[in-house]
């Protein structure tokens, strides 16, 4: 009897600890049959706000809306958040980037997350054809296709779910003049704070970080966090080959906005006063005290504007040249192998008018980059 005892608590153990594991991976980024959301939200208010407030100023608004959507069941589910101004550069856009912050999750795909981040369309491309801002963003799913990339190539990265949006002014019930169609792309991001939690890590921040002294003020982080210089004299807590592969996909996509200081002599902007260290470029730390580098935002890359990998991009190959030769080896091999799966990510995006250019150049780069690196 008290083997069966203990035989019979083993079972239910197990049990309860699959039963666990399974409802804790039950986010909105672990499923794809819910796509469809309605943002729900004062957008005349927004619009007004855009008007009136620079830039600090407007990062603290708040406004009070919801995400709406229908479960697999038909069920409308309706969850209340507290939505504020996200980035910089797209506080600029007719529609900006917005973080959610939830007050009531229980029994949504929102379950376990205070927080969730809107990449939203900025504008209407055709009123704004030549504004480089929506032409980086109007297709929003191209830019997730970059953050599968970053997964395929088991790297550190925020989770990304490409959804269709129709907004609704809260006060109306009516599409509002920021977005006056049915839908649009966009997509629902990991928030800093999600990552942090699941992976449990803290901030290393860079030296001269441009928000370092507003950001201390406002108790958002300590001055001790404000350590990272550069690659080389941080090697021994910094994974070369990670780094490279951050310079791999930067390379792959197009992208030259972002920048992560290599060694003292190296600058973003070479007559600059912004000496910052990272520019779109983020550094976690472990409990063990591992050093996790990360790249985010690739809006402004040729894959996202575009919809091409560009071949006449210069390739970077700064980090890349940190590896000794069998870590060089390594790595080539390793791309090698995942180059079926990298091109195939993008087959989500087969309705995108660009989607045969995009298939054909990401080819090509990838066979430019490997030849690159091989010499």
């Amino acid at each position: 009897m008290i083997i069966l005892f203990k035989y019979t608590r083993a079972l239910v153990f197990i049990f309860l600890t699959v039963v666990c594991q399974s409802t804790a991976l039950a986010t909105v980024f672990d499923q794809n049959q819910i796509t469809d959301f309605q943002i729900i939200a004062p957008f005349s208010q927004i619009k007004e706000a855009k008007s009136k407030y620079l830039f600090l100023d407007l990062k603290k608004q708040k406004f009070e809306g919801a995400i709406q959507y229908k479960t697999n069941e038909g069920t409308l589910v309706q969850i209340p958040a507290t939505i504020s101004f996200k980035g910089f550069s797209s506080l600029s856009c007719p529609l900006p980037k917005l973080e959610f912050k939830f007050k009531k999750i229980d029994g949504t795909i929102f379950q376990g997350m205070k927080k969730v981040d809107l990449h939203t369309h900025c504008g209407e491309i055709k009123d704004l054809p030549n504004n480089n801002l929506v032409k980086s963003m109007y297709f929003a799913h191209r830019e997730v296709s970059a953050y599968r990339i970053l997964q395929i190539l088991e790297m550190q990265s925020f989770q990304a779910l490409p959804i269709a949006v129709e907004y609704l002014d809260s006060t109306s019930l009516q599409n509002p003049e920021l977005a006056p169609h049915k839908k649009y792309q966009a997509f629902f991001l990991e928030d800093k704070s999600e990552f942090k939690k699941r992976k449990n890590v803290t901030d290393i921040m860079a030296t001269n970080d441009a928000l370092k002294e507003i950001d201390i003020q406002a108790g958002k982080t300590t001055r001790d966090q404000y350590i990272y210089e550069n690659a080389e004299a941080h090697k021994n807590i910094l994974n070369s080959i990670e780094l490279a592969k951050i310079e791999f996909v930067q390379n792959l996509i197009g992208n030259m906005d972002w920048f992560l200081k290599a060694h003292p002599d190296d600058y973003r902007f070479e007559n600059s006063d912004n000496k910052a260290e990272l520019w779109n470029a983020r550094i976690f730390q472990t409990l063990s005290g591992e050093w996790l580098p990360m790249i985010q935002d690739f809006n402004f890359s040729s894959l996202a504007m575009y919809g091409k990998s560009d071949t006449s991009f210069p390739i970077e190959i700064k980090l890349f040249h940190r590896l000794n030769s069998s870590e060089r080896e390594d790595l080539l091999h390793y791309l090698s192998i995942k180059k079926t799966e990298i091109l195939n990510s993008i087959q989500f995006l087969s309705t995108d008018p660009q989607f045969l250019v995009l298939q054909k150049t990401l080819n090509e780069r990838f066979v430019q980059i490997m030849k690159e690196y091989q010499k």
